[in-house]
């Protein structure tokens, strides 16, 4: 478990800095990244960092501090010269917090994603009220190259999916755990398991069960159980892992530190494998993942951006134009978060393109992407039926093993997907790698007419999942106490 984002060197923590870095080690928090928000006291982050083995630090101006010294990229490049220094920030625009001519702030964002690629670190990207702008200054400087993470993330999906195409990492930090945070927790939802992070921005934001107290280290442990849980369908005990796997990649450009080095320069061939294993563990379909989609390879997002606008504004001859053109004689292109083509229609919701691209031959239609997800799940997710429909006549497999398209139609409220499905003969009861089943995630997610009516079609109440929980069981962790009864009377 990592904390990428903190700030141990703030006075906060000057009566207990060591019982802090204790109760780090002790709930299972092997490191942590110190921030820089001002020049002046960059010294005490770095003493801290250099004192501490797991400690790292940041070299940046915070956007919210005007009347500091202003650094120059030189000078940001000079001190990140430092062997425990492993990006430039925290930077970027706060137009929530000031007003006014902000255009000094805007400078200072496009020094430090100068500073980032002239020094081959990644940046930690601040922003509140000014995501286009944040964007938009990102593309200018070609923040691509240097990449990073977009930290204590707040922004709708939109923001996100441009982030995650310039190559960034989504940072969250304990607002994901507050009771206000639906809207956010939707949009994490849509993020890849490998381009996430989580932070505690200590000594703020403190998660829950913890809010109102002060923030450290030891309580991201708490953010990352909450993460896992709106954010994939893994088992709460498997959360701790997913952080520190996105932190090596997400830090990939420090090439200083000695534990990435050793990790980041071994062959692509044992670093694939490494990775296979990680994802086997947390209980993702191997088989999915240990090969790519036939006929597709890798690209970054910005190379093939065309087809991929094509596909998100379903403009199917100009998808067709560019195939035949660009990939007459090579694969075709990946998207890095959907998977293959026929991922992207789906996920898209693209219809017309859909349908030429299950046209093709070189597209199996059962390919799972990094997160083992079909096609057909995708559709289920959205409750596209038309595009199931597609799907299916081309040979959809709606039985496979582990998670199903059920699954998904479940766990986002689709109860005429749902129906849809049951009617193709889809497994009411199908067990996820954990045994979770269709109902667990209706009831988990709080869908109480889908999971009503799953019951009433024959769902398996009693059913307990590898971890031990029933649909009872997430419906009382969630505090909805009568729908619990509800079940229960269903059993006697």
């Amino acid at each position: 478990m990592i904390d990428s984002h903190c700030h141990l060197d703030f006075e906060d923590f000057n009566s207990d800095r060591e019982a802090v870095l204790e109760r780090m080690a002790q709930a299972g928090v092997q490191q942590a990244v110190c921030i820089s928000v001002k020049l002046d006291d960059l010294p005490a982050v770095l003493a801290l960092a250099q004192a501490k083995p797991q400690l790292w630090a940041t070299v940046g101006v915070h956007p919210d501090y005007e009347q500091v010294q202003e650094p120059s990229v030189e000078q940001l490049c000079k001190l990140a010269d430092h062997p425990k220094v492993i990006a430039i920030g925290e930077t970027g625009l706060d137009y929530f917090r000031l007003k006014g001519d902000l255009s000094w702030q805007r400078e200072r964002f496009r020094c430090h994603i100068r500073a980032a690629r002239q020094a081959g670190l990644p940046l930690v990207v601040h922003t509140r009220a000014a995501s286009a702008d944040t964007l938009a200054l990102m593309r200018e400087e070609g923040a691509s190259e240097c990449a990073g993470v977009m930290h204590c993330f707040t922004e709708d999906w939109e923001t996100a999916r441009a982030s995650l195409d310039l190559g960034f990492y989504i940072s969250f930090s304990g607002i994901v755990t507050f009771k206000s945070a639906a809207a956010l927790r939707e949009v994490a939802k849509k993020i890849p398991l490998d381009r996430i992070l989580v932070e505690t921005d200590a000594p703020y934001l403190a998660p829950v069960p913890h809010r109102g107290k002060r923030n450290e280290p030891a309580m991201v442990v708490a953010t990352a159980r909450a993460a896992s849980y709106h954010l994939t369908m893994l088992d709460v005990r498997d959360a701790p892992l997913v952080p520190s796997v996105s932190f090596l990649r997400g830090f990939s450009t420090a090439q200083r530190i000695p534990i990435l080095r050793s990790i980041l320069t071994v062959q692509s061939t044992l670093k694939r494998a490494a990775w296979l294993a990680v994802m086997f563990w947390l209980g993702f379909p191997v088989a999915a993942i240990s090969q790519s989609t036939p006929g597709t390879e890798a690209l970054d997002p910005t190379a093939s951006q065309p087809i991929f606008e094509a596909i998100r504004r379903d403009e199917v001859f100009r998808l067709m134009r560019i195939i035949d053109t660009e990939f007459r004689t090579k694969a075709l292109p990946s998207h890095p978060l959907w998977g293959s083509l026929l991922h992207s229609a789906a996920a898209e919701r693209a219809p017309q393109c859909l349908r030429y691209l299950l046209s093709r031959s070189d597209l199996p239609v059962d390919a799972s992407n990094l997160r083992g997800e079909t096609a057909l799940m995708l559709a289920a997710k959205h409750g596209d039926l038309a595009m199931a429909e597609q799907l299916r006549k081309r040979g959809a497999e709606i039985n496979r093993p582990g998670w199903t398209a059920l699954h998904y139609a479940a766990a986002f409220g689709h109860t005429s997907m749902v129906d849809w499905l049951l009617g193709h003969d889809a497994y009411i009861d199908a067990e996820s790698p954990g045994k979770v089943t269709p109902l667990m995630m209706a009831v988990r997610e709080g869908h109480e007419a889908v999971a009503m009516h799953l019951v009433r079609l024959g769902a398996d109440i009693s059913y307990r999942s590898q971890a031990g929980f029933t649909a009872i069981d997430y419906a009382r962790q969630q505090g909805r106490d009568q729908f619990a009864l509800w079940l229960l009377d269903r059993i006697r």
